[in-house]
């Protein structure tokens, strides 16, 4: 999978998070990075995380100052479970 077509998938996934989580406020992609560690010569897995922390720290700035940018870091992995592309996204 190119580079171009792994940022297309990893894009939308934190943004569609928030909004689902919080569907009071609008979220969008604020900003992405994309870092390539190695080749993916095998199918590759995205992998995104949600953990309970960032959902409580986000509500908690959502309360006290109506918004919040969070930074989620999520990638592709190979078959052999090695990164193949970081992907950091702020919502």
């Amino acid at each position: 999978m190119f580079g171009g077509y792994q940022a297309c998938v990893a894009d939308p996934f934190p943004a569609i998070a928030c909004g689902r989580i919080f569907p009071e406020y609008s979220s969008w992609t604020r900003a992405m990075s994309v870092d390539f560690r190695r080749g993916g010569t095998t199918d590759l897995e995205f992998r995104f995380d949600f953990d309970r922390d960032q959902e409580n720290q986000i509500r908690k700035e959502l309360e006290e100052r109506g918004r919040s940018t969070p930074t989620f870091e999520c990638g592709f992995y190979d078959t052999n479970d090695n990164l193949v592309t970081k992907i950091t996204n702020v919502v």
